[in-house]
């Protein structure tokens, strides 16, 4: 029983070891990433109001917590980033 015991605690130490490194590298992962997509998202200009559709064909007000982004600015997102 004290075998089972002591293996059983080792075993839980081990796993408790590895992910606690794999906590910290999936940190040092997503760091880099997390900047970049803050630094993206402070160029852009989002519109929060009424906006008018190209070639005048419509509009849409956007309600309130919603963010809208011009054809072109999501054209960048979509093939660029």
């Amino acid at each position: 029983m004290k075998k089972l015991l002591f293996v059983t605690q080792l075993f839980i130490g081990v796993l408790y070891a590895q992910t606690d490194t794999l906590l910290h590298d999936t940190i040092d992962i997503t760091l880099p990433y997390s900047l970049f997509v803050d630094s993206v998202e402070k160029t852009l200009e989002y519109i929060n109001d009424i906006v008018t559709l190209k070639n005048d064909i419509g509009t849409i007000e956007v309600p309130y917590g919603f963010k809208y982004l011009d054809g072109e600015t999501s054209d960048m997102i979509l093939t660029d980033i």
